[in-house]
């Protein structure tokens, strides 16, 4: 490198644009972070109220529709945009299984980003 372009680098008004780029990636990475963080969070929400369902089923009292009406009020409370028909509830004298599908579409600058929900829970029955 000649002196000349060495002095010029330095010169007062230069534009370095390596900040520049950093800054757009971390404002694109945490706008993209606050459209799909959220529905993740309700995820675990949601798949914590299966597994409390799950967990406190007895063989002698299992409700399926109370129980299925139980988890549609907390998918109402968290905005899920869950179906009746989506919650499975089955059942054996050993066994109960509860199993929930469903997809929340988050808009990232015109880009449709599908996130896929998949909870399966399985519990023995005691009692």
């Amino acid at each position: 490198m000649t002196r000349s372009m060495r002095d010029r680098r330095h010169e007062r008004g230069g534009v370095r644009f390596g900040p520049l780029v950093m800054i757009i990636i971390i404002l694109v990475g945490g706008y993209a972070a606050f459209k799909i963080v959220p529905a993740r969070m309700d995820y675990y929400e949601f798949r914590d109220a299966v597994a409390e369902q799950a967990k406190h089923a007895s063989g002698r009292a299992i409700d399926i529709p109370g129980m299925r009406g139980t988890l549609m009020n907390r998918a109402r409370e968290l905005d899920l945009p869950i179906k009746e028909e989506q919650i499975e509830i089955s059942w054996t004298p050993e066994f109960i299984s509860i199993h929930v599908q469903y997809s929340v579409d988050a808009n990232l600058f015109g880009y449709v980003y599908t996130q896929r929900f998949d909870i399966d829970q399985r519990n023995r029955i005691f009692g």
